[in-house]
């Protein structure tokens, strides 16, 4: 008996999600100390951008979102990040989803988010509600140049600037960078 290829994919894809995840745990963590704001980290899931590890902000945040929790694509910075770099087959089936269940969004008002995305070498979002929460999301990839996670910093809009030019975005894309780098990646980070 041996592993069949479906299986041996399968856990090489899980073993190259840990390494991503161990190799980024001390960046992320000095990232969070740089910023003073909680620093996430996604990998692509079974079921879209999932949470695998979570940097608690210095200031009182309140987001209700664990490890575990999956983040929606057109909502949030990350899921942008994700809808730019992932191939469009891997992520079409959840913007139809997400669009089906309200996300009110045109297909050219998508287009547009990836191109603005791709532009800035990040994704940014605001969510306009009674906590107005601000982020900004990197790109992280390996040494095939693939998109492998995503790093997400996020906090109170007005005291968190995610403007895709700002310091926060610089040292953002820089820790992304970094976790790249130790992946093998060796291209131009966007």
């Amino acid at each position: 008996y041996d592993l069949g290829p479906i299986a041996l994919q399968i856990g090489l894809s899980a073993i190259l999600r840990l390494n991503v995840v161990r190799t980024a745990v001390p960046i992320v963590s000095e990232l969070r100390e740089d910023l003073g704001e909680s620093i996430m980290l996604t990998v692509w899931g079974d079921h879209g951008p999932t949470i695998v590890h979570w940097e608690e902000s210095l200031m009182p945040v309140t987001v209700n979102a664990r490890i575990g929790s999956v983040l929606p694509i057109l909502g949030t910075a990350t899921g942008h990040t994700y809808l730019t770099w992932l191939p469009k087959e891997q992520t079409q089936e959840f913007v139809k989803s997400e669009v089906k269940r309200g996300a009110d969004l045109t297909a050219k008002d998508i287009e547009g988010l990836i191109k603005r995305t791709k532009k800035h070498g990040l994704g940014f979002f605001e969510i306009e509600d009674m906590r107005s929460l601000s982020s900004l999301a990197a790109p992280i990839f390996n040494l095939e140049n693939k998109l492998i996670a995503v790093i997400t910093a996020f906090g109170y809009k007005g005291s968190f600037d995610n403007t895709p030019t700002g310091a926060n975005a610089k040292v953002l894309k820089k820790a992304a960078g970094q976790i790249s780098a130790k992946m093998g990646f060796s291209g131009d980070m966007p």
